[in-house]
């Protein structure tokens, strides 16, 4: 007669209590990644709804809308563009001292021919002087009825090793002359990497183009931004490569008065 496995009857109880270990801990795991995934899904909408976290801006709270184009994104079809929900194009006119861009005065009829509301926007250098950059701008804008304000894109300039003045001088130096001559306050476009805080510093009351890829425009300007540039790479039927979208903080009225250069 053989004597008892006791070893064997050992593991039995200790591998069924292994299984139910394993499975308790399956479940509890299964049921605390269901709960942080709920618990995520609540703060995204959470801090969505306090204008903190920024998603695709809702047609109710942003009616107005608009997209930003250069040579970069091609020669557009704007009968196209027209009908899917845009209503403004801010244009690029000019950058630097010397360069303009050479779809600006298609883009700007093609704009007006389709009935959206066109408007320029300057790309300001290191490289070059206040007046210089506003003399280029203004050879390229003129007076051309309803439009939205002259715009200026201070976000992508780089240090210039060759520059003397100081960049928010200069800055400060173009926005009073374009406002001298057209008549109508700039808005600045400011990714705040390039002048953070301009108009805190400045003392030139901006109108602010804020960008807000990921954190909703309150977070840093509170209410005071006027367009929200929400995507770099949207797409649009009739344009061929990805175009940057805008909302209109207000309605359809306020949108009116900014176009007479009103409220200003």
């Amino acid at each position: 007669m053989k004597p008892p496995n006791t070893t064997a009857s050992r593991q039995g109880p200790t591998l069924a209590i292994a299984r139910r270990l394993r499975t308790w801990l399956m479940d509890r795991f299964v049921a605390v990644a269901i709960i942080s995934l709920l618990l995520t899904i609540a703060l995204v909408f959470i801090l969505v709804y306090l204008k903190i976290l920024a998603l695709t801006p809702s047609m109710t709270d942003y009616p107005v809308r608009g997209i930003d184009v250069s040579h970069h994104n091609g020669e557009i079809d704007w009968e196209r563009v027209a009908v899917q929900n845009i209503k403004f194009a801010y244009i690029k006119a000019s950058e630097g001292n010397d360069l303009q861009d050479p779809l600006f005065e298609r883009n700007w009829q093609e704009v007006r021919r389709v009935g959206l509301i066109p408007g320029a926007f300057h790309v300001f250098g290191n490289c070059s002087t206040g007046v210089e950059q506003a003399r280029n701008f203004l050879l390229v804008w003129r007076d051309r009825g309803i439009a939205l304000p002259p715009a200026v894109d201070v976000s992508s300039g780089l240090p210039c090793a060759g520059a003397t003045g100081n960049p928010r001088n200069e800055l400060l130096v173009f926005l009073n002359e374009i406002e001298r001559t057209t008549g109508r306050r700039p808005i600045v476009y400011d990714n705040r990497t390039y002048i953070p805080g301009f108009s805190n510093n400045s003392g030139h009351q901006d109108i602010k183009w804020a960008r807000g890829i990921i954190w909703h425009p309150h977070v840093f300007y509170g209410d005071e931004w006027v367009f929200w540039q929400y995507s770099r790479r949207g797409e649009i039927d009739g344009i061929s490569f990805p175009v940057d979208l805008n909302v209109f903080q207000g309605s359809d009225e306020r949108f009116k008065t900014i176009l007479q250069g009103a409220g200003q």
